[in-house]
């Protein structure tokens, strides 16, 4: 596709011109006014490559160095009915491990013998994913939402309002949220 379409789209006549100049700025990661369309990013390289929108979306979430990047998560989650389940299938990809659980208070269970907490996952009663990273530079907060962190030893349960433990972690974990998916990345 061309400047000029990309202009049309992401310029200042659009109507969302707020929300539109942030998604320029991640595009070009720059003050956005300032387009340098020789550069030879990996989202100038997909919107050369691409016929149109939906192409640009099917290239974007194939690509590997995108999928790191906030415009791709910033712009799918609006442009993309599909959204939720490509971050899910990404995040499916990169942790270490990744639970299924359950819950009736809209959460994801933490504790431990001594205390324990609900993290609302922002999805509602019934299935949602709890996923663990151990390795920080796996992880893309981009799409997520931080929430808090948890130290020491604890446990995440496989339902809210349960005991059964899925999995024992220790050391500092800080915890994302996005639409039913729970992160905890390791620090």
């Amino acid at each position: 596709m061309t400047k000029e379409i990309f202009d049309d789209i992401f310029g200042k006549g659009n109507s969302n011109w707020q929300k539109v100049s942030f998604l320029r700025r991640c595009f070009f990661n720059d003050n956005g006014i300032t387009v340098n369309w020789r550069a030879n990013t990996p989202l100038i390289k997909l919107w050369k490559q691409a016929k149109d929108l939906d192409e640009f979306k099917v290239l974007l979430k194939k690509d590997k160095d995108a999928q790191k990047l906030q415009f791709t998560h910033e712009w799918l989650k609006t442009a993309d009915k599909d959204y939720d389940q490509y971050l899910a299938s990404i995040i499916k990809e990169t942790a270490t491990m990744q639970y299924d659980v359950w819950s009736d208070a809209g959460s994801v269970k933490v504790g431990n013998a001594q205390f324990s907490f609900l993290i609302s996952h922002n999805n509602g009663d019934g299935h949602a994913i709890a996923a663990v990273f151990k390795n920080e530079k796996d992880f893309i907060s981009s799409p997520m939402k931080f929430i808090t962190s948890v130290e020491g030893t604890f446990n995440i349960y496989d339902y809210d309002c349960g005991q059964n433990v899925i999995v024992t972690l220790n050391g500092r974990y800080d915890v994302y949220v996005y639409c039913g998916i729970t992160c905890f990345v390791k620090k």
